[in-house]
């Protein structure tokens, strides 16, 4: 069952989001679920460890206080 959560982006970055989103006759929910799939794929194979279903959660919030 999937969650709905919020996220805040800046501007330019929902600009390119919604740009993206457009050209690919996607929403941006399919376009960030994606992404984030693809994101913690990469960190599976670099990091060279599963990353359990409970701590995908705890990764992305990690990651993502990275970039602000």
């Amino acid at each position: 069952m999937s969650k709905k959560v919020l996220i805040a982006l800046h501007p330019g970055m929902l600009e390119q989001v919604d740009y993206i989103a457009e050209c690919e006759h996607r929403t941006r929910s399919e376009l960030i679920r994606e992404s984030l799939r693809r994101y913690l794929e990469n960190f599976k194979r670099v990091q060279g460890t599963q990353v359990s279903t409970s701590r995908q959660a705890d990764v992305v919030s990690i990651s993502a206080n990275r970039f602000e």
